[in-house]
């Protein structure tokens, strides 16, 4: 099917938001054009194709708001680390790599979790030498915040004992003075810097990327490249997106953020080459104020409870973080800024309370995480109007460590009942690689507030759950506002892109366990059938 043929989906249960109706899709042109609960659909319309669903349930296509579509890839293409438990079983894993890998071939890692490793630290690049020595290696923790080189990638990247870290970075030492490997936040930059300049590397993990999300029913994604920071390499990044999209065959609709220190590139060299092109574009400008609470990186006002020196890491300063948004808020451009503790989520409250009048935010600018919001907090997010881009499987996957690091603060965590009671639009995400894409995943922890073992029985902060069908809008229509897309977006009706899911299951007649057991049959874009199961 082209997008300027006439498809009609027969026999579905299309979820048009807070009810279903039994019937009949008419989509033309790309578009959904009539939902019609007769037969005489057959009549008023001469059809090039039908598919009869035999009554299985239709959603609106999903929308990741916060992802890294290039980590994403690296995940599916490179060493996925995630169930290592501890730093022995994570070298096998490497070593086992290197074993398939050339001399001199980059080996990347994805997605380790300390908290799962029975040794209590973290590897170092001695660690990964002893398993790789001919290879560069560069291993990312599953917050994305924290990063582990080999002595190798180390010398690439030119990081020695000398090296000053990059402000809103740290770089770990032995007691000699010597970089251990370890680098926190922008610091893992200086690695990031070299892999961004192979093109063929990032084109192959956009691609595996585009076919993980449209397998999950993602049909739109807000991406974010990590530690993308000089103008070569972002254009290079770019390039790389529009082949693999084009060779795709334009699965996925695809919202490119870029860092704030590109900001003044694209405005002076007008990087606008994208315009046009309705499933690529270039949109947001990303901050990060901080890190994350399993790395101690996110900015608090007071210390880690397990750290008690330790109160995280102020990524860019409030100073920095004013000159670059204002300047992004005067061109146009719609800030999205990462805070995930308190006290950075207060700085960039700061910063939009003096670019935007309270109540009037015309370029909807957001706040992506919002992780410990007390109720100050969240009724100077709600004064602003401004959105916030939420992970729900953070519940799943941090309870039961999230008190050792924030002790009581726990209760003003991931607060998103209180913020949507509150009128806050908050717009669901998986940050893949940090979660699953799989968005009943987010789904569920949303709903339930529990982890896979489900615990804690009752939920964490259970008051903060919310409906299924709430979370569903956060998934879907919420999403689609967070970039001014609900007019063309978000849910099924008349004049909308004919981005659809087709479920094995509908998820409205299921218990909460069950919800993983969904399968996306069928992923639609613009009335093309991109997956099918």
């Amino acid at each position: 099917m082209t997008e300027s043929q006439t498809l009609i989906l027969k026999n579905g249960n299309f979820y048009t938001g807070g009810e279903f109706i039994s019937g009949n899709l008419v989509i033309r042109q790309g578009k959904i054009e009539e939902l019609a609960t007769s037969e005489e659909i057959f009549n008023k319309y001469t059809a090039d194709k039908i598919i009869n669903l035999e009554g299985k349930t239709v959603f609106p296509g999903f929308i990741d708001s916060h992802i890294h579509l290039v980590q994403t890839g690296f995940l599916q293409v490179h060493q996925d680390l995630s169930q290592a438990s501890s730093v022995d079983e994570l070298k096998e894993l490497i070593r086992a790599e290197a074993k398939r890998k050339q001399p001199g071939e980059w080996i990347i890692g994805s997605s380790f979790d300390d908290n799962k490793f029975k040794d209590d630290r973290f590897p170092t690049k001695e660690d990964l030498d002893e398993v790789a020595p001919d290879n560069p290696v560069f291993i990312i923790r599953i917050c994305t915040h924290l990063m582990i080189a080999n002595s190798k990638a180390l010398d690439l990247a030119r990081i020695d004992k000398n090296k000053e870290a990059p402000q809103g970075g740290g770089i770990d030492r032995d007691e000699s003075g010597e970089p251990n490997g370890i680098l926190r936040r922008n610091a893992g930059d200086l690695v990031y810097n070299i892999i961004y300049s192979n093109n063929s590397m990032i084109k192959k993990a956009i691609k595996a990327s585009l076919n993980y999300l449209k397998e999950n029913g993602i049909t739109t994604a807000h991406s974010m490249a990590i530690g993308v920071k000089k103008h070569q390499h972002y254009f290079n990044i770019l390039q790389a997106y529009r082949e693999a999209m084009e060779e795709e065959g334009y699965p996925v609709r695809v919202k490119l953020g870029a860092e704030h220190e590109l900001l003044d590139h694209l405005i002076s060299e007008d990087m606008n080459y994208l315009d046009g092109n309705e499933f690529l574009q270039q949109g947001y400008i990303k901050f990060f104020t901080d890190g994350s609470y399993g790395s101690r990186t996110a900015l608090l006002n007071n210390p880690y409870e397990d750290e008690p020196d330790n109160c995280g890491i102020e990524a860019t300063s409030k100073d920095r973080l004013y000159k670059y948004a204002k300047k992004a808020h005067e061109h146009g451009y719609q800030c999205a800024i990462h805070a995930l503790g308190d006290k950075a989520l207060s700085n960039a409250l700061d910063v939009l309370e003096s670019l935007i009048e309270k109540g009037h935010n015309p370029l909807r600018h957001r706040i992506v995480h919002a992780g410990l919001a007390p109720k100050d907090l969240i009724d100077r997010i709600k004064e602003l109007n401004v959105s916030v881009d939420i992970q729900p499987n953070f519940v799943a996957s941090e309870v039961d460590w999230l008190e050792t690091a924030l002790g009581n603060r726990t209760e003003d965590v991931y607060t998103w009942n209180t913020m949507k009671n509150e009128g806050i639009n908050l717009a669901a995400s998986s940050d893949c690689p940090v979660e699953p894409v799989n968005p009943f995943y987010g789904i569920r922890a949303a709903t339930t507030r529990k982890n896979l073992e489900n615990r804690p029985a009752d939920g964490f902060n259970s008051k903060e759950r919310v409906t299924l069908e709430d979370a569903i809008d956060m998934y879907t229509i919420n999403g689609a506002y967070q970039y001014f897309d609900e007019d063309s977006l978000g849910s099924i009706e008349p004049n909308k892109f004919a981005d659809l899911v087709v479920l094995s299951q509908n998820p409205m007649e299921l218990a909460p366990d069950q919800l993983l057991d969904i399968k996306i049959d069928m992923t639609f874009v613009g009335g093309r059938l991109v997956y099918q199961r």
